[in-house]
């Protein structure tokens, strides 16, 4: 049987926060939130935010969410930028890329010595003239882009049919920015994805668990021993934020700040995956969750 929600923050050790519909969104915090977060590093809770938005550096969201007055260091943001950048590095052993998403995220991926064609093949370049038959990378890496361009597709797809690996960072279609809904990564992956004819190969986001398996990997090491049970996920998207939780095996909430509410929650008898779509828990706000 659940917990009440008075009792999940007295016994569960770590709290996975998304942070676009939960947190904040956009430019303004949603009311509270810092308190409630405040609360949980007072208790000694560990605090991780786990966010699908790729446009940002680690270091940019941990200023960010400084700036909000909420406190946070480096090691407590994992974005699927991060978590692409790792992944490529370290397990796919990706040297080269070409990537459709912002500079911040072009900045991320060379953080960990992944040379870019970016800087390289500009998009004066790319308008003027055909892609040289010599240029190739090892990967493509697909990702919200503010200044997606027909050049910038027409490159993607040239270079995955010379042979690069097609990847991106997260799938989500839309994502909440102030009072309004904007079109996601998902748009940037489907044209690619129409071009090429197939699917990315792996999308490193939510509902994927990548990152939850990174964010486990980082908190067990010097022999800790967390285990998924010890863990709570924290978001308002169910087909990003509570798929994955329940793809990880993790407790969720979802909260009704961002894109889906109590009533967008798939009803019994459930159809193929939906049971996946169904948060442990739900409430209205991120700061009810500490005032019952």
């Amino acid at each position: 049987m659940p917990m009440s929600l008075k009792d999940i923050y007295m016994e569960k050790d770590i709290f996975i926060l998304d942070l676009d519909g939960t947190v904040y969104r956009g430019k303004s915090i949603i009311t509270d939130a810092d308190n409630a977060i405040k609360k949980l590093l007072n208790m000694g809770k560990k605090v991780i935010y786990l966010t699908n938005n790729a446009t940002k550096t680690p270091q940019s969201f941990c200023t960010k969410l400084n700036n909000m007055n909420i406190p946070c260091n480096l090691s407590q943001i994992v974005s699927s930028g991060y978590i692409t950048s790792k992944m490529l590095a370290e397990e796919y052993n990706v040297k080269s890329a070409y990537i459709l998403g912002t500079k911040e995220l072009v900045h991320t991926i060379e953080s960990q010595g992944i040379t870019t064609l970016n800087n390289t093949l500009n998009e004066k370049k790319l308008l003027a003239d055909f892609l040289d038959s010599s240029i190739t990378c090892d990967a493509v890496v697909c990702a919200m882009d503010l200044s997606l361009t027909y050049a910038k597709i027409r490159t993607a797809m040239e270079l995955i049919n010379r042979g690069a690996s097609f990847y991106a960072t997260n799938g989500d279609k839309t994502f909440p920015e102030s009072q309004q809904i904007w079109p996601g990564a998902g748009m940037t992956i489907a044209a690619v994805e129409a071009c090429v004819g197939r699917p990315p190969e792996i999308v490193f986001g939510k509902p994927n668990t990548y990152g939850i398996d990174l964010i486990f990997q980082e908190l067990n090491k010097n022999n800790k021993t967390y285990k998924r049970s010890d863990a709570i996920l924290i978001g308002d998207r169910l087909e990003t934020d509570i798929w994955q939780a329940n793809n990880a095996a993790i407790d969720s909430i979802l909260v009704e700040t961002g894109i889906d509410t109590r009533n967008t929650i798939p009803k019994k008898p459930y159809k193929d995956n939906e049971n996946y779509l169904v948060p442990t828990y739900v409430e209205a706000h991120i700061k009810n969750l500490f005032n019952a």
